[in-house]
């Protein structure tokens, strides 16, 4: 199966050009898994978070221990246990109508995984029974 794993990948991709929302509007996309040999699986499911992360910096210049907060999640399964080949499954997410907006870091930070803000992805997971499991993620961005 480890030839299978190497020749297997998972990614989400939106219906929609760009990756701008505002709250209340739908989240409409596909996960597509591409495999050569096929991937046993005990599941599949995508889940759309809203986070908040902080990063501090440690006198020296060390990074610190990042943190990250869920502060909104959804999870929807899109299959169980079976032998999948390439195929592509369909998900919608409705936003909240009161979702907190994007918050990107200070524009003089050198890093943008440095300092703190909010943001909102799509994670799809494909569970692989005594295996690593596959991931995708996708950033959306909450006006």
């Amino acid at each position: 199966m480890v030839f299978g794993f190497f020749s297997s990948n998972v990614s989400v991709d939106l219906n929609k050009r760009g990756d701008e929302y505002f709250a209340g509007d739908s989240v409409k996309g596909s996960v597509k898994l591409s495999t050569f040999r096929g991937v046993n699986a005990r599941n599949i499911k995508v889940r759309l978070c809203c986070v908040e992360w902080v990063n501090p910096k440690k006198n020296g210049g060390k990074n610190g221990e990042g943190k990250e907060t869920v502060l909104w999640e959804k999870e929807k399964k899109l299959g169980g246990a079976h032998k999948y080949s390439a195929e592509k499954w369909k998900f919608e997410f409705k936003l909240p109508t009161d979702a907190l907006p994007t918050i990107t870091p200070e524009p003089y930070k050198k890093n943008i995984n440095e300092g703190a803000g909010l943001k909102w992805y799509l994670h799809a997971q494909i569970d692989i029974p005594a295996g690593v499991d596959m991931h995708a993620y996708k950033q959306i961005f909450l006006y």
